[in-house]
């Protein structure tokens, strides 16, 4: 189907891009159990920078909070640097060294002037169907996310998982970390799926999460005087588990990437 044209040949040049041989230290290696913290992203206390501790109560800030964003951006820093990751078991208390950089690096996820925790907001505006759909949206960050993994980059990913409507709340949407992406065999339509492997700092040591993308077309709606179809993606969040039980699965509104700069971690950080 013509509609699906674009995103089946960014897919293909994605995998033609990914055949060839990776560069040393090809993100492709990183490994959640081998490079991921192994406590899991869940930190006490006041989530308050320095002096702003003090309006804790006043700003009803959460006293148990996650700092997703700065443990994806310090995980692929150590693994850029060839370095080692710190392995405690537990997470880092306020004040430190660890939790310092933590904390400092998921300031650095938001980018300057925190433009990206004001994507977030945007993103939990939109709605869930039509042309302007949260779905619609993702498809518009795809490409360039495929291209980056196709050339062994590390992707940070920001997962929508609020819709405003129901909550003004941004904390509850979530960051992860790409390292690879599979593309679903080809079909009478092409290829309209893929799966990006991620590390997901509330799962650590888990090597098989992954986020699964599907795109849809949910018929056509007016823009103007024209009739277009609308064409969206359906995504979710798979933590799969090695008991038995059911996957963990959860609907994840939309996605973007989130830029990164490596930045090399202190030599006392072990």
């Amino acid at each position: 189907m013509f509609i699906f044209t674009r995103f089946i040949g960014a897919l293909l040049l994605g995998a033609a891009a990914a055949a060839v041989a990776a560069p040393p230290r090809s993100f492709s290696d990183f490994t959640p159990s081998g490079h991921g913290f192994a406590f899991v992203n869940h930190f006490t206390g006041s989530s308050l920078p320095g002096p702003l501790v003090l309006l804790h109560k006043a700003v009803n800030a959460p006293d148990e909070f996650g700092l997703c964003g700065g443990m994806c951006f310090a995980a692929a820093d150590f693994f850029l640097a060839g370095r080692d990751i710190p392995a405690q078991a537990n997470a880092p208390k306020r004040g430190q060294p660890l939790y310092d950089y933590i904390y400092q690096r998921q300031v650095d996820s938001f980018g300057p002037r925190l433009a990206f925790a004001a994507k977030f907001s945007r993103w939990m505006d939109l709605p869930d169907d039509g042309l302007f759909a949260a779905g619609s949206a993702t498809l518009g960050e795809l490409d360039a996310v495929l291209d980056a993994l196709a050339q062994f980059q590390p992707v940070h990913i920001g997962l929508v998982y609020i819709n405003s409507e129901k909550t003004r709340i941004p904390w509850n949407n979530h960051q992860v970390l790409a390292t690879g992406a599979t593309l679903a065999p080809e079909s009478a339509e092409g290829i309209t799926e893929c799966s990006l492997r991620v590390y997901d700092p509330n799962y650590p040591g888990n090597d098989h999460a992954r986020i699964d993308i599907r795109l849809t077309c949910e018929g056509f709606d007016r823009l103007g005087h024209d009739r277009v179809p609308v064409i969206g993606s359906v995504c979710t969040l798979v933590i799969p588990r090695t008991d038995g039980r059911a996957d963990r699965i959860r609907n994840v509104r939309g996605m973007f990437a989130m830029p990164y700069e490596p930045r090399t971690p202190p030599e006392t950080l072990k």
